[in-house]
């Protein structure tokens, strides 16, 4: 239910639409335009970044990722960051985003009291993540991008593959993983 002006609205899950599901249906209009440039300045289209998202969502879904579980990124501000965020989105889980800066004994802590099920991490935080598996009991921890010597410690639970994609209406896909 949604309120409106003190008046109870009913949404059902066939009208919800998430967030990133607009985004992405939106860049499908023009797949070929560019929609991120990153730090090392290459160009990011939107029928890449949407593919990748897609990608990604599929795999959180597999894992089990979807309502009532917490995807957690330990990333940068990274083309990989967001399309993880829309990824998760998509799948229908909750997201944490876990901020540059603080110490690995409070980012464990916070990895802990939301009932992290998958970690993302990125380039700009690989080093922190064999730290941070080691203070917080995560299932499953995923790398977006080509994995790093540091990353490749963390551990991973893969279970057996789904097949069955998500609704395209309130989920999606990302960079990869590895």
């Amino acid at each position: 239910m949604v309120a409106n002006h003190n008046e109870e609205v009913a949404v059902s899950d066939a009208e919800f639409v998430s967030g990133p599901a607009l985004i992405l249906r939106s860049m499908a209009s023009d797949p070929g335009r560019r929609v991120i440039v990153t730090a090392d300045g290459a160009d990011v289209t939107a029928g890449d970044f949407a593919a990748a998202t897609y990608r990604l969502a599929h795999e959180l879904i597999a894992r089990g990722a979807g309502r009532g579980t917490t995807v957690t990124l330990l990333t940068g501000n990274t083309a990989e960051a967001l399309s993880a965020r829309y990824a998760a989105g998509l799948a229908g889980a909750r997201v944490v985003n876990l901020y540059d800066g603080m110490s690995v004994p409070v980012l464990a802590e916070i990895t802990t009291s939301v009932d992290t099920e998958v970690l993302l991490v990125d380039a700009e935080r690989y080093a922190d993540a064999p730290e941070l598996v080691r203070r917080a009991e995560v299932p499953t921890v995923l790398t977006l991008g080509p994995a790093r010597p540091a990353a490749r410690s963390a551990r991973t639970r893969s279970p057996p593959p789904r097949t069955a994609p998500p609704n395209p209406r309130t989920s999606g896909s990302a960079p990869t993983t590895t």
